[in-house]
């Protein structure tokens, strides 16, 4: 019995120092750092093809991590911000803004929360004068009634879309 403890003891003690000894360093440190680059640089990577432009409507910090966008029949800009990803998918993070161009140069220039608390939305459906949007497992319905531009109506549509890649 003493034999089987002991073989078993080190069976144990083998197991966990291999284990420790096959852990990679983390070289995370000596990575070199990129810079953010302006809005300005990111146009000029653009290649655009003869008779298009391209122009900038919306940048940070006005928004931030954009997966999705759609306007809706006023010329408003919902952008799908998923900030959380994929750090934590409960974190609650995400949320839906909502840009407008106060002086009409085609810049969006002032922003709305329109929806917060949100976990990995990442499509949306402008419809009846609200939004419809998919946070699998859900799909919600938002509207602003009061016109303050945050909604005050999420209803819920669906669920059962799935959670993983």
């Amino acid at each position: 019995m003493k034999m089987l403890q002991r073989s078993f003891l080190l069976a144990w003690i083998l197991s966990i120092s291999a284990t420790a000894w096959c852990q990679q360093p983390d070289y995370s440190d000596e990575l070199p750092r990129i810079p953010p680059t302006s809005p300005d640089q990111a146009l000029a990577t653009f290649e655009v093809a003869e008779g298009f432009e391209i122009q900038l409507i919306a940048s940070e910090p006005l928004l931030a991590s954009p997966v999705a966008i759609e306007w809706d029949a006023s010329g408003g800009l919902f952008v799908c911000e998923m900030r959380g990803y994929s750090e934590d998918r409960d974190d609650g993070l995400s949320r839906i803004a909502r840009l407008t161009d106060a002086n009409g140069d085609g810049v969006y220039d002032t922003r709305t929360d329109f929806a917060v608390g949100l976990f990995w939305p990442t499509a949306l459906f402008p419809y009846d004068g609200g939004l419809f949007v998919a946070d699998a497992p859900n799909l919600w319905y938002f509207k602003d009634n009061d016109g303050d531009g945050h909604a005050d109506v999420k209803q819920h549509v669906l669920s059962g879309f799935g959670t993983s890649n």
